[in-house]
């Protein structure tokens, strides 16, 4: 893992992305320590915490040796040693600084002071780089060493010296998409660990997506045949995706922003009003990574009808079409291979936000019977496949899906055979007549959607749900499990746990509950209120 930048038999030097809390927040939200313990195995502990908005690298000591690290990391040894922007010019000629003051708690508010009369306990320095020249006006890189570590002490001494940190709203900054402070170096027992400073391109117009696209290259190694989520409601109206080749630009108009876009409404973002707007967007985005990038416009969803409306800039010859012939290719996704679609809804064929989900049934099928309900394009299903399921059925009311479905085993190089069975049905009708015939799967895949019709009738997540649930729960072997999940956006973890156990009385079902794997970090972070929800029902033998 690339946020990993070293591990020793003692301690992890990682780069925390901006938007994630260093551990927990309650018991449906972790942190950047959970997910880190979640991807290696190891039991880390707590020495030092960056806030949520804060990125850079961070320590975390296995437990077994968090005395001696914490040591360590109090002595005059350990140099820690920031970046940050403001758009204030300082009020002084000097260009390095030392600042000292007392730092305290306001009551139990979490909101800190700072205090130039009192004895000092917070000691900085503070050291002027460069000027950044933008299209809103000049910006100042400063760095800050600080000599002592109390909350928020370089966001105060910043605010002492009339230079708050672009986007540090709770102390006098002007807002923007992130906090600009990132922890560049630390220097521990003597060595020394660098970060690369995510303010060198602030001078672009189009910085806030070029900040998240290097976030992520910060986290993952995206190969070009890969399918992954490049932006996902941070900076703008638009969500970018990659499907292998092609990229395919989703811009929210009028009404249709997603529930997560609304979570940061105060924030200023890359607002994106017009079609001319998205164009000239989607074109810049087609030369950053000189790929073809469809442009799908969603208005006001919920309130008009949807107009299928698909555009198409060809990076080669720099030209839009909105007239083309459906499009056909192939992508890849932990290792397997997917048909994508150009003229298929609103998604080409693969929903990205269950990646990690598709992995764990990757490598958690072997010598298991696999149910696969409301399939799609069957990711679920073919990672089952080639995980050595015993056998595995898929069911989605769609014929053309299920035709699709059998076009992914083929590129997967899974034939036809009895073990692979295809259902074209209503999933609640599909599921009374598994009942009727006392059949039993080992792992239930759920993935519903919020509504859907057929000639069986309306399914409404919130009034089918607690039917549905208790249906795969019939047909569940003992010690199986039911991967269930939903984008219904009345929901948060926390809910979807509780309904769960509403729908499921534990007079009448034996099971236990228990978290899926974290979602990618190209979407949601642990800490935030995810729009993909998902949860392991585990029946008790």
């Amino acid at each position: 893992m690339q946020l990993i930048i070293k591990q020793t038999p003692r301690f992890i030097i990682a780069e925390k992305p901006y938007g994630m809390t260093t551990h927990k927040v309650d018991d449906y939200k972790d942190g950047f320590k959970e997910f880190l313990e979640q991807k290696t195995g190891l039991d880390l502990a707590i020495v030092s915490r960056l806030d949520a908005t804060t990125s850079g690298l961070i320590l975390f000591p296995l437990k077994a040796f968090a005395g001696e690290i914490n040591t360590s990391w109090q002595t005059d040894q350990t140099i820690k040693t920031y970046l940050f922007v403001t758009d204030r010019k300082a009020k002084t000629s000097e260009t390095s600084i030392d600042v000292k003051s007392f730092i305290d708690q306001k009551g139990t508010e979490k909101v800190w002071y700072s205090n130039k009369t009192k004895p000092a306990n917070a000691f900085s320095q503070f050291t002027f780089v460069s000027t950044i020249s933008t299209d809103s006006g000049p910006l100042y890189l400063w760095q800050a060493q600080i000599k002592t570590g109390k909350t928020h002490q370089i966001r105060l001494h910043a605010l002492d010296l009339g230079i708050p940190i672009l986007g540090d709203t709770k102390y006098s900054g002007t807002p923007y998409f992130r906090l600009c402070l990132h922890c560049s170096e630390l220097k521990i027992e003597g060595e020394v660990f660098t970060s690369k400073n995510p303010f060198a391109e602030m001078s672009n117009t189009y910085f806030p997506l070029i900040a998240e696209f290097e976030k992520r290259s910060r986290i993952y190694n995206v190969e070009n045949q890969e399918c992954f989520r490049w932006t996902h409601t941070e900076v703008s109206n638009g969500l970018l995706d990659q499907y292998g080749e092609n990229l395919f630009f989703y811009v929210y108009f009028g009404n249709s922003d997603t529930a997560a876009m609304k979570q940061k409404t105060d924030v200023p973002k890359l607002k994106i009003e017009t079609i001319e707007k998205a164009k000239s967007v989607t074109e810049w985005i087609s030369s950053y990574f000189k790929k073809p990038v469809f442009l799908k416009p969603m208005y006001d969803r919920g309130k008009a009808p949807q107009k299928n409306e698909l555009l198409r800039f060809q990076y080669a010859d720099r030209k839009w079409s909105d007239d083309f012939a459906p499009m056909e290719w192939t992508a890849q996704e932990n290792g397997l291979k997917f048909k994508l679609k150009s003229h298929q809804g609103q998604s080409p064929g693969l929903f990205l936000d269950q990646r990690e989900n598709r992995k764990w049934v990757l490598h958690n099928s072997e010598n298991k019977s696999v149910l696969n309900l409301f399939s799609y394009t069957s990711g679920f299903s073919v990672c089952a496949a080639v995980g050595k399921a015993k056998d595995v059925t898929t069911v989605d009311l769609s014929k053309s899906f299920i035709d699709w479905s059998k076009e992914n085993f083929t590129l997967n190089e899974l034939p036809p055979s009895p073990q692979f069975q295809f259902w074209s049905a209503d999933t609640m009708h599909f599921m009374k007549g598994a009942i009727n015939k006392n059949r039993k799967w080992d792992l239930i895949i759920c993935d519903p959607p919020t509504f859907g019709r057929s000639d069986k009738g309306v399914f409404q997540i919130e009034k089918d749900v607690d039917l549905l649930l208790q249906n795969c729960f019939q047909c569940l072997n003992p010690g199986g499990q039911i991967l269930f999940s939903t984008n219904f956006e009345k929901w948060n973890t926390e809910g979807l746990f509780q309904h769960v156990r509403k729908a499921l009385p534990e007079r009448s079902f034996k099971f236990v509950l228990e978290k899926t794997p974290y979602q990618s970090l190209d979407f949601d972070f642990p800490n935030q209120n995810q729009k993909m929800k998902s949860i392991f029902i585990k029946k008790i033998v």
